[in-house]
C-alpha cells in the first residue's frame, strides 16, 4: 500500500468539540485500526470475491462474475 493510499492519522481528522482530548496510546490505536480497516478492505475482501467466483466456476462449471 503506497503512502498515498494510507487513511489520514486519527489526530489530524477533524473531531466533534465535546469528543475528550485522546492520549498518545489512544491515538496510536485508533490509526492502527483505520490502517487495518483499509487493508482489509482493499486487499483482503477483494482476494475473497475472486476465490467465491473460483469456487462458483469448479461447482458449477460456469464462470460468474
Amino acid at each position: 500500500m503506497s503512502n498515498n493510499n494510507l487513511p489520514p492519522v486519527w489526530n489530524r481528522v477533524e473531531k466533534h468539540a465535546v469528543f475528550p482530548e485522546a492520549k498518545h496510546d489512544e491515538i496510536a490505536r485508533y490509526n492502527f485500526l483505520a490502517n487495518l480497516n483499509r487493508y482489509l478492505a482493499t486487499v483482503i475482501s477483494p482476494g475473497n470475491i475472486l476465490s467465491q467466483s473460483e469456487i462458483d466456476t469448479t461447482t458449477t462449471g460456469v464462470h460468474m462474475q
